[in-house]
């Protein structure tokens, strides 16, 4: 016991229960952090996903109803809403090549890559979703939906969409202008 109680010392972790919204959390070094906590079997700390949900809503809120400034932030790409900074955009490193027949339709066939998109409130991460840059990069549109339909798959947007909302701010189009017509050009529906 006294082991423990010399390496917790070391470490100087503390552990205390805030008894914030009804929910507990864990401060390690002056940072909390929510989540489902385990010692053995027993949760410790039951994670509370309340404050995920309204940090999206009022992120696709944001994002229809804010102005939206690009910077350059530690050499990555990154939205900041104007209305609160707190609220940003990053969009991650080249993931892997990526190409679908939808992908194929630009003058740059091969020139695919997916690239993960962060959304971030106070330089957390509460969503990560995928967008592909096609043509080059001449195009940054979020990966589409699909659904079988008849034995033939459907891609799609639909426009009440955290992806959808997104692109209209971080996306590129060239030459097309919209995601509109970048959807139309790759046989993506609208929805």
């Amino acid at each position: 016991m006294k082991f423990i109680d010399k390496i917790l010392g070391e470490l100087r972790l503390k552990l205390k229960f805030l008894n914030r919204k009804n929910s507990p959390s864990i401060s390690l070094k002056g940072s909390s952090v929510k989540g489902d906590v385990f010692v053995g079997k027993k949760t410790v700390v039951k994670e509370v996903t309340q404050e995920k949900q309204e940090g999206t809503k009022k992120f696709e809120y944001l994002l229809e109803n804010s102005n939206w400034h690009k910077k350059y932030i530690d050499h990555k790409q990154t939205w900041i809403c104007n209305d609160d900074n707190m609220y940003q955009i990053e969009v991650g490193e080249r993931e892997r090549d990526f190409t679908e027949e939808w992908t194929q339709v630009y003058p740059d066939r091969y020139g695919s890559a997916a690239y993960p998109v962060y959304l971030k409130v106070r330089g957390v991460t509460i969503e990560q979703l995928l967008f592909i840059s096609c043509d080059g990069g001449r195009i940054f549109v979020p990966l589409p939906e699909r659904k079988v339909v008849e034995e033939k798959i459907i891609l799609y947007y639909k426009t009440d969409s955290l992806e959808y909302k997104l692109a209209k701010i971080i996306g590129i189009f060239d030459d097309y202008r919209t995601i509109e017509r970048v959807a139309e050009k790759s046989r993506i529906d609208i929805v």
